[in-house]
């Protein structure tokens, strides 16, 4: 049988689904983009979803941040 190595703190730790919802937000404003140059209409729902994505995608990755990232660079740059 197959030994288990996870520690506990990797069965914790939530998947970041920041990328995946920033690539989710540019394919479909993408496609909005698309769909209204060439059809001359675009999806209300592909206007409100995309930056809804972008936006979801960046505050996770903002929210996910190690924060003492964040304090070492400010205590380097006094």
């Amino acid at each position: 049988m197959m030994k288990n190595t996870d520690t506990a703190e990797e069965r914790e730790m939530s998947p970041d689904n920041s990328t995946l919802y920033i690539g989710l937000g540019l394919g479909l404003g993408g496609y909005a983009t698309a769909t209204g140059v060439l059809a001359g209409f675009v999806c209300p729902a592909c206007v409100v979803a995309a930056p809804a994505l972008l936006a979801a995608g960046v505050y996770q990755k903002i929210r996910n941040r190690n924060p003492t990232d964040g304090s070492r660079l400010q205590s380097e740059a006094r």
